[in-house]
């Protein structure tokens, strides 16, 4: 699309380009900064259709990050109260809960430009954890973002950040907690309290104890719906692929 669109003087962007100037942010903010010459009425229809194409990728492609169905078990066995918090467009979010099968999972589905601030502001963690009526200190936020870590932060939560994209230092930059690479990550289940493989039957010590409740990111980007898609030139290795 961005080739149709003449972005970049018809040169197709790279995942490297996604992560570094796109990732986490709305859609108005990415159009304002990367297609400032574009009247605004342009930029988002561009912007609608970006989002119409990614839905059809992620009805056909999505797959869930390794462990996360491992993870969801988890918190349904320590009976923890969730919400998917998203900056992603609500038919996206939507269409991700359906095809993870997980929309009973989560209670609650808070997207970020439907409330006063966005990501990287804190208010729509903020929004679940007044749902829940419990303490930010209880809760504890995945994140994949530098505004969603920032965000996480912000609310108070103890927040981990997840490598599927950002660099490490990025992500430990904006506040991380925890970094784990996906959701069988021996560190995060460690982080969980889950008996350690290195010493057999005793527990770790965990940053995420006696939490009540676990506020997750939800839409993955467009380069992780699909191994190859007309927005890239080359394959990139989705980061939800099992």
């Amino acid at each position: 699309m961005s080739v149709q669109a003449g972005y970049n003087g018809g040169v197709p962007i790279t995942h490297e380009f996604f992560i570094r100037e796109m990732s986490g942010k709305l859609n108005y903010v990415i159009a304002q900064e990367l297609m400032p010459e574009m009247n605004e009425a342009k930029r988002i229809q561009y912007m609608d259709e970006k989002e119409v194409q990614y839905r059809k990728l992620a009805a056909k492609d999505l797959q869930p990050i390794p462990g996360f169905h491992r993870f969801v078990e988890w918190v349904k066995k320590h009976n923890l109260r969730r919400a998917a918090v998203t900056n992603s467009p609500r038919l996206n979010a939507e269409q991700v809960l359906t095809a993870l099968k997980v929309t009973d999972f989560f209670e609650l589905l808070v997207v970020g430009n439907e409330c006063k601030r966005p990501k990287p502001f804190p208010d729509p963690y903020l929004q679940a954890i007044k749902f829940f009526g419990i303490d930010p200190k209880q809760c504890f936020v995945f994140e994949d973002s530098p505004s969603g870590v920032k965000a996480g932060v912000a609310a108070g939560s103890p927040t981990v950040g997840l490598l599927t994209g950002h660099p490490s230092a990025i992500l430990s930059a904006s506040g991380a907690s925890l970094l784990i690479k996906d959701y069988n990550d021996p560190v995060l289940w460690e982080a969980l309290g889950e008996p350690c493989h290195k010493s057999g039957s005793q527990s770790c010590s965990t940053p995420l104890e006696q939490p009540q409740a676990v506020l997750v990111h939800n839409t993955p980007n467009i380069f992780q719906a699909q191994k190859e898609t007309g927005i890239h030139k080359h394959p990139v290795a989705p980061a939800l692929n099992e």
